[in-house]
C-alpha cells in the first residue's frame, strides 16, 4: 500500500511538473498587471510566445539576468564566479566566509523566489494576482484518468509500470 501511494504521488508531481511551463494567455497584458504588483524582470517574460517559447532560450535569459554583470549578453566564467561569491558575501551574515544551514536557507529561499513567481502565474490563469482554488487545481482535475493505464479508477505501481505503453482506450 505504501508503495502504491508513493508512486501515486511520484507520477502526481511528474504530472504537475509537466505542466509548469508559463503563462497560459495574454502573456503581455499579464506582465502589465503583475509588473503593477512589483512581479516583474526576471520572473515574468511575455513576448510573442510567452513563457510557453523556446524553453533553451528562456533558460539562457534567466541565466543572462542572473550572471551577466557587465550587460554585454554574453556570459563568462569571471562573472559567474563573481556572481557565486557576491551572493555568498551577502547571505553570510555571522562574516566568516561560509554559509550556515540558515544562511543558505536565505540565499536559497531568495534564489527560487522567481521560480515561486512564475509558477504562482501559471497557476493564476486569468491574471487578477490571485489563485483561487479552481485555478489551483486546473492542472490535476484529470490527473487520474490521463495516467490510470489499468482503467481501475486509481492510479497504481501498475499504471507505473505501463506508463510507457500506450494508453489504455478511453
Amino acid at each position: 500500500m505504501r508503495t502504491i501511494l508513493i508512486t501515486g504521488a511520484a507520477i502526481a508531481a511528474l504530472a504537475i511538473g509537466a505542466f509548469a511551463t508559463g503563462l497560459p494567455q495574454a502573456a503581455a497584458q499579464q506582465g502589465e498587471r503583475y509588473a503593477a504588483r512589483g512581479l516583474q524582470g526576471a520572473e515574468h517574460r511575455g513576448g510573442p510566445r510567452g513563457m510557453r517559447g523556446d524553453r533553451r532560450m528562456n533558460g539562457y535569459i534567466r541565466l543572462r539576468d542572473q550572471f551577466d554583470s557587465n550587460g554585454d549578453g554574453a556570459i563568462t566564467q569571471t562573472e559567474i564566479d563573481g556572481t557565486r561569491d557576491g551572493q555568498v558575501t551577502r547571505f553570510d551574515t555571522d562574516g566568516d566566509g561560509a554559509l550556515s544551514i540558515e544562511e543558505y536557507e536565505a540565499l536559497w529561499l531568495d534564489a527560487m523566489r522567481n521560480r515561486m513567481i512564475r509558477r504562482f502565474q501559471s497557476h493564476d490563469r486569468d491574471g487578477d494576482g490571485i489563485v483561487s482554488a479552481e485555478e489551483y487545481r486546473q492542472r490535476t482535475r484529470d490527473l487520474v484518468l490521463r495516467h490510470d493505464r489499468t482503467g481501475d479508477g486509481q492510479l497504481t505501481i501498475e499504471d507505473a509500470r505501463r506508463a510507457g505503453r500506450s494508453p489504455r482506450a478511453q
